[in-house]
C-alpha cells in the first residue's frame, strides 16, 4: 500500500505546489480531477499535510474517484490528517472497489484478515480474482485461502451479494428497471426452505443458498427456483452430502 502511494505521490506534478486560484475554482465547481490536484499538493507539502488534503480527497470521492477512496481509505486507517477509524477507512474502500478500484478490493482483503475475519477476506479475494489480476509485489493473495468447502461457498455467496449491490446501483430506473433485473435477496419458498443468493423475480436465480427444513444447506447454482448447474449440498453436521452438478433440483450422478 504504501508503496503505490509514494508512486502516485512522486509521479505527481512538481508545479502542484503553486496551484493557482482558478484550479481552485474548478475544484469547487465539482472538477475532480483538480481537487484530486489540490490534495496531492497538501500531500507533497513538507510536511505532508494530510488533513488539508482530505477535505479534497473527499470531493473527489463523493462524485466518483477511485483513487480519492483509496487514499481516504489509507489516511483513516493509518490516523493521517484524521482520527484512526477502521470503519470509515472500510467504507471508502468499500465504495473505491464499487468503483473497479483493485487497490481498494486488495486493501479490503488485507484488512478483514488481518482482523480475522476469514470470511470477508476470502469473499474480497475472490473478486480481486474475478478480475484476473496477480500482485506480483507480495504473496498476499496466497495467504487467504479457505479452511474448508464449506467456508468457502459462504465467502462465495458474500463476494456475489457484494457484486450484485454495485449492479443495482449502477443501472438507472429509466433504462432499466429493477423490476427486471437479477438482485440479491432473501426468500422463504413454499416448501419452507430458506434462501439468500441472487434472485429474479422473488425466484432463486444464480448463485445462492438454500437451507432446507431438515437443516441441509445447499451451496451453488439455481435456474428458476430448483438448483441447476455446480453445487454443494452438506447435512446438517456440515459434511459434504453431494458436490457436482445439478439439473431441476436432482443431483446428476457420473
Amino acid at each position: 500500500m504504501m508503496r503505490f502511494l509514494l508512486g502516485l505521490i512522486f509521479t505527481a506534478s512538481f508545479h502542484l505546489i503553486f496551484a493557482s486560484p482558478r484550479l481552485k475554482q474548478k475544484a469547487f465547481r465539482g472538477d475532480t480531477k483538480a481537487q484530486l490536484r489540490l490534495a496531492f499538493k497538501e500531500i507533497n507539502s513538507e510536511p505532508p499535510n494530510w488533513s488539508g488534503a482530505t477535505s479534497w480527497l473527499e470531493m473527489a470521492a463523493i462524485r466518483g474517484d477511485k483513487i480519492a477512496c483509496n487514499l481516504l481509505g489509507f489516511s483513516y486507517s493509518s490516523g493521517l490528517g484524521v482520527s484512526k477509524n477502521t470503519l470509515k477507512s472500510l467504507e471508502w474502500w468499500e465504495l473505491g472497489a464499487s468503483l473497479g478500484s483493485m487497490n481498494c478490493i486488495k486493501s479490503l482483503a488485507i484488512n478483514h484478515s488481518n482482523e480475522g475475519n476469514k470470511v470477508k477476506a476470502l469473499s474480497w479475494k475472490i473478486i480481486y480474482e474475478k478480475a484476473g489480476l496477480k500482485d506480483q509485489q507480495d504473496d498476499w493473495v496466497t495467504q487467504i485461502n479457505p479452511i474448508n468447502e464449506l467456508e468457502f461457498e459462504q465467502a462465495k455467496l458474500l463476494a456475489d451479494k457484494i457484486e450484485n449491490s454495485w449492479k443495482i446501483k449502477r443501472e438507472t430506473g429509466i433504462t432499466d428497471p429493477l423490476s427486471h433485473l437479477e438482485k440479491f435477496g432473501e426468500l422463504t419458498l413454499p416448501n419452507g426452505s430458506y434462501y439468500k443468493g441472487t434472485v429474479l423475480g422473488n425466484t432463486p436465480h444464480g448463485y445462492g443458498m438454500k437451507v432446507s427444513a431438515n437443516g441441509a444447506v445447499y451451496y451453488g447454482y439455481f435456474s428458476n427456483g430448483l438448483e441447476c448447474g455446480y453445487g454443494t449440498s452438506f447435512g446438517k453436521n456440515g459434511y459434504i452430502i453431494f458436490q457436482g452438478h445439478w439439473i431441476d433440483g436432482n443431483p446428476i450422478s457420473k
